[in-house]
């Protein structure tokens, strides 16, 4: 069976629950613990070591950044500035951001997470869907803070 490419020269950003007709696009990725909802088939091959190699390469911009984010007068309380790679969301936003932003046409990234969702919409090849509500997320982390 022949697969119809996509039309647009765009990667394809959607929530789980906002897919696009499978046509739409050739392979798939679920980022940032998005559940798997694509064909199995066409999954992106070899996610995690793609996903590294974003993480290892965005390197020098985290670096850059977090020497600046250090200058500023609050720059100890930031955990960006400290660029550690353990549990870093920021680290990981940067290798989200570079997979996609130098993926192929016809990619679909399925993203439920309302900042990254709203950060690889900004990016210039993303032709993007509806995001997630901001609202319920923030008001979680306002809560867990209690």
């Amino acid at each position: 069976m022949t697969r119809n490419r996509p039309s647009a020269n765009a990667v394809i950003l959607r929530r789980s629950d906002d897919l696009p007709e499978e046509d739409a696009y050739t392979v798939w990725l679920a980022a940032a613990g998005a559940p798997p909802v694509g064909d199995p088939e066409r999954k992106l091959p070899h996610l995690a070591r793609r996903l590294e190699e974003a993480f290892d390469a965005s390197r020098d911009t985290w670096l850059r950044l977090a020497r600046d984010m250090g200058a500023e007068p609050t720059g100890e309380l930031s955990h960006a500035a400290a660029a550690g790679a353990f549990g870093s969301d920021f680290g990981l936003m940067l290798a989200w951001s570079r997979l996609v932003a130098t993926a192929e046409p016809g990619l679909l990234a399925i993203c439920d997470d309302p900042w990254l969702f709203r950060h690889l919409a900004a990016l210039p090849n993303v032709r993007a869907g509806n995001a997630p509500p901001l609202f319920a997320a923030a008001m979680k982390l306002r809560l867990r803070g209690f």
